[in-house]
């Protein structure tokens, strides 16, 4: 299967702006009462009757919020909080950031060394090397690491994206498309459902 740069960076787009507004509060029929702050977002503390209520993300912190309590409550993908979902996209991005930039030169691979190295443990290592950061510093890292992806993407020839035997640590018979739309793009969408069915359960 061959995307390309242009499809990829649509399904990226994609995916990562329906994971977002899902942790912002927004719906597809409610766009337009959603307000971006140049990069600070805004991010849901709860559902009334008159709609949406907004707290700036600089209010995370508060303990009193709403939003606070709910992203480190357990429970949203097992025994992980929304909080940790989010570590858990964070550090796949990292991973991806890795890959790509093996595409466009000789860079240092530490996130995917240790992921083909921990194999199994990588989830639960990261997810628990993160709980000490608020959930505003973890969605930092996932957007952050998602703009490198983005501008990664758009360097790469987009033959690259079809060859296989280019992933050894993923498989030879497959391709970066395959990891990109599998391992990233079919991921968040998996996790975004959760957190969408967490949410629907606090309402």
């Amino acid at each position: 299967m061959f995307w390309g740069t242009q499809n990829y960076d649509n399904l990226q787009s994609s995916a990562h702006s329906h994971m977002c507004n899902l942790l912002l509060g927004r719906s597809h029929s409610k766009k337009g009462q959603a307000h971006e702050r140049e990069r600070h977002f805004e991010v849901w503390t709860s559902y009334g009757p008159a709609g949406h209520r907004w707290l700036p993300r600089n209010g995370v912190g508060n303990t009193g919020s709403l939003w606070c309590l709910v992203s480190e409550t357990p429970g949203a993908c097992g025994v992980w909080s929304v909080k940790d979902i989010i570590a858990h996209l964070a550090s796949y991005e990292e991973v991806l950031v890795d890959v790509l930039s093996g595409f466009v030169g000789r860079h240092p691979t530490p996130y995917l060394d240790k992921f083909t190295e921990l194999g199994g443990q990588f989830n639960d290592a990261e997810v628990t090397r993160r709980r000490g950061r608020t959930v505003s510093e973890v969605l930092d890292e996932f957007n952050d690491a998602h703009a490198q992806v983005m501008s990664l993407a758009e360097r790469i020839r987009p033959e690259m994206f079809r060859h296989t035997g280019t992933l050894p640590w993923y498989g030879m018979e497959y391709s970066l498309d395959d990891v990109l739309v599998y391992m990233y793009y079919g991921h968040k969408r998996e996790h975004s459902a959760q957190i969408a069915a967490f949410r629907d359960r606090l309402q």
